[in-house]
């Protein structure tokens, strides 16, 4: 059985007020940087060893899951073939990490919402159907297969409670 969790980053500043207007180095926002930290608890609360954390380049998925990384003493690896215009790219990746990673750990991928709705069609097309195309700002998406190659999808949304009951 193999994990993947595709990550979908915290919100960002406005696209329109953003100077420098190069996109790649837009960051959280304050909420965004409050998911980030959700998202870093919930990794640490609930999810299974984690072996790597790949990101798009962009400061706001690397800033993302910075922490997840950091928590696990593992480098974040930028992954361009996460970043907005290589469908097929982050495809491919995905599929290596299902195929690689083993029953004690599985790893992170965060990327941008253009690329999230097509790589989980391609994954999963039986459970990324209808109301369950869903990927906020700061969500996941837990990908497990199983050896049999059947493979299941969660929806989370870190809140609040993944600090557990004292914040």
């Amino acid at each position: 059985m193999s994990v993947l969790w595709i990550v979908r980053h915290g919100l960002a500043g406005s696209k329109e007020r953003w100077r420098p207007t190069d996109d790649r180095y837009r960051p959280l926002s304050r909420s965004g940087i409050v998911q980030a930290q959700r998202l870093t608890d919930w990794f640490a609360s609930r999810a299974r060893s984690i072996t790597a954390v790949c990101t798009s380049p962009t400061v706001r998925c690397a800033s993302t899951v910075l922490a997840v990384a950091e928590a696990r003493g593992l480098d974040l690896r930028l992954d361009a073939r996460l970043a907005v215009g290589d469908p097929a790219g982050a495809l491919a990746l995905a599929e290596s990490v299902l195929e690689t990673s083993t029953p004690a750990g599985g790893a992170v991928l965060c990327t941008h919402g253009e690329v999230m709705g097509p790589l989980l069609a391609s994954l999963v097309p039986d459970c990324f159907t209808g109301a369950d195309r869903r990927c906020a700002k700061g969500a996941l998406w837990e990908l497990v297969a199983g050896p049999d190659g059947e493979r299941r999808a969660r929806y989370v949304v870190p809140g609040p409670e993944a600090a557990g009951p004292d914040g």
